[in-house]
């Protein structure tokens, strides 16, 4: 099993509060009274009501924008006024189309975001060229690593246009050196300093909780780097709820103890069990004798204790910060120091050099270690209680374990997150990849590879 800390002290003691009345103006999970519900963990036979009656509402929107989409490209030889009329009387039958943009840090980020701009009909300019409306006529959009920082930011910003986005983003500020913070950022030490109420909650914290505040102040909304913003919140956004948006999905992979090691750093297996999460829950469609069967959990109430598919000792909320599950889907410390101990022979991350980030991570290390009485291999890893463990007792090879460690997608050969939209349940007509891994040095073009392999 992943060495993960012992909880300082329980003081998650039982509340009587209601989520809706909790405060998370600190980075402490709370817990709270569990809703009623008649089932917590369910089977990965389908989507969930949640997302299929969402859906439903989005098609009427998606509909409505292939009109005029399809109308701009003069289509002489296709019939788009019988197409529309077929579609109109039966609804359900407008495509399923859905974008995955890769990991690829900056570079990802960044053309992933103009790629946004060039398909949305709110830019006079793509209008004129005939790409814009694309953005509107998707019911899915994916990120990964780098990738999922325009996802967050398209969501959690309230779909705004991406000019108005990038303006939050204030990319003049530098990010990972913010040693002294400025009115944009936070100071590392502060950024640190913030993790502690989780930490003395009885959560372990880790460098994806590090990375997930620091780049919020760039990607989430909400005051103090959406300190108060969890990705639950999404679904309670007007956008969201008028379904102007694609619903944003994210993904990564399953560690688990049996994972190859490197300098004592564990890397995935290519067959690693996927875990992927949107506004409504996170869970995973494969089976596995490691994460157990295929299940979904609602993501509001992530990091509540389960035993057999039920709550123990109240639910937690507060846990599905927006900052903690960007940073999760970023996770690659552990790549990046693989990668600077070999001298590049190992953990070769898309052949882009990253070794330049390992010093960084060493810096972190001795935070974590002053701070949390944290070794290197208790803080590299995102890990969050399991809601589908079948007992809250030590794993053993018959049930899936207390908790999960998940990665970047990247180590497991998954840059580009396709995963999710290609499942069966969603009914998948059309999937835009953009990929900006760069796969191929020395001008880090893409070769293919991330497609391939995903």
């Amino acid at each position: 099993m992943l060495a993960v800390p012992e909880a300082p002290v329980d003081k998650l003691s039982v509340r009587s509060k209601t989520p809706s009345s909790v405060d998370f103006s600190t980075y402490e999970p709370v817990r709270v009274e569990c809703p009623q519900r008649d089932q917590w963990v369910r089977p990965a036979h389908g989507v969930s009501d949640e997302e299929a009656d969402w859906i439903k509402g989005r098609k009427q929107k998606v509909l409505r924008s292939l009109h005029q989409y399809l109308g701009r490209l003069h289509l002489d030889d296709f019939d788009l006024k019988s197409y529309l009329r077929r579609l109109e009387c039966e609804p359900e039958r407008t495509p399923t189309i859905g974008m995955a943009i890769s990991g690829g840090g900056w570079l990802s980020a960044m053309t992933g975001t103009a790629i946004l701009r060039a398909i949305d009909d709110r830019f006079a300019p793509s209008v004129k060229e005939r790409t814009g409306g694309l953005l509107q006529s998707m019911s899915y959009l994916s990120g990964l690593s780098g990738g999922s920082w325009p996802v967050m930011s398209l969501a959690t910003y309230n779909n705004p246009t991406i000019q108005d986005m990038v303006g939050h983003w204030h990319t003049n500020d530098s990010t990972l050196d913010a040693a002294k913070g400025t009115p944009h950022r936070a100071s590392s030490v502060a950024v640190l300093k913030q993790l502690v109420p989780k930490f003395e909650a009885g959560f372990n914290v880790s460098i994806p909780d590090f990375l997930g505040r620091l780049f919020a102040y760039e990607f989430v909304a909400g005051p103090n780097g959406g300190m108060e913003t969890m990705l639950s919140d999404i679904a309670e956004l007007s956008s969201f709820k008028n379904h102007e948006v694609p619903l944003p999905m994210w993904q990564a992979p399953m560690s688990t103890s049996d994972n190859i090691e490197f300098f004592h750093l564990k890397v995935p297996f290519y067959n690693a069990t996927i875990y992927e999460w949107s506004p409504f829950e996170l869970g995973a469609w494969s089976s596995s004798a490691a994460s157990g069967p295929g299940s979904f959990f609602p993501i509001k109430y992530l990091g509540t204790k389960m035993a057999v598919g039920k709550p123990v000792d109240g639910c937690v909320v507060g846990f599905d910060r927006a900052s903690f599950m960007l940073g999760v889907a970023a996770d690659a410390a552990n790549f990046w120091l693989i990668e600077a101990y070999s001298n590049g022979t190992l953990g070769s991350f898309s052949k882009r050099d990253i070794s330049h980030l390992a010093g960084a991570i060493e810096e972190l290390q001795q935070g974590f270690s002053q701070i949390f009485n944290y070794t290197l291999t208790e803080h590299i890893y995102a890990t969050m209680p399991n809601p589908f463990a079948k007992s809250s007792s030590v794993t053993n090879d018959d049930m899936p374990p207390v908790n999960l460690t998940l990665l970047d997608g990247s180590e497991a050969g998954q840059s580009l997150p396709l995963w999710p939209h290609i499942q069966p349940a969603r009914d998948p007509e059309f999937i835009i990849a953009w990929d900006a891994d760069g796969d191929a040095l020395p001008y880090s073009w893409s070769n293919g590879t991330n497609l391939y392999n995903s």
